[in-house]
């Protein structure tokens, strides 16, 4: 069966068996015993203990400048596993990065200037002949007035 394939490449990469379960609408026990069926070996529980160490490790690790993301492997599982064990080690965790959206000005860049197509904005496509630009005469010498000529 496909989909028991599908579960266990999903669970494989880290996915947690709950998370697989809720988004095709199934019981934890149906995506265990499909992840099995298709091959796929189920992490164990950790005890009390070996969740303990294992949140020391990662946090040495957190601590030294390493990502969640850099700390997640399959045999732990997901990123919010990680996370979860992160703070039952008591560590503390850095403000989460910024990373900046790519934009339509290039599709490598993160400058966040829009592309310049050549087509003007729902604004400047408005009509504005209802509506005639204001100007107020800026008199030379007036402080605090730039002198602008229009």
């Amino acid at each position: 069966m496909a989909q028991e394939g599908e579960f266990r490449d999903r669970y494989e990469k880290g996915e947690a068996v709950a998370a697989i379960a809720t988004s095709v609408g199934k019981s934890r026990n149906f995506v265990k015993n499909r992840i099995v069926k298709a091959g796929g070996t189920l992490r164990p529980m950790l005890s009390p203990e070996q969740r303990r160490k294992l949140g020391a490790r990662l946090r040495a690790g957190y601590e030294k400048g390493a990502t969640i993301a850099e700390l997640t492997t399959p045999d732990i599982g997901s990123e919010s596993q990680v996370r979860k064990l992160l703070h039952e080690a008591g560590t503390t965790m850095r403000p989460p990065s910024r990373r900046r959206k790519k934009t339509d000005h290039c599709p490598t860049c993160t400058c966040g200037q829009p592309q310049d197509s050549g087509e003007r904005s729902a604004i400047e496509d408005s009509d504005s002949s209802d509506v005639a630009p204001q100007r107020t005469p800026v008199q030379e010498g007036v402080p605090g007035e730039s002198a602008v000529r229009s």
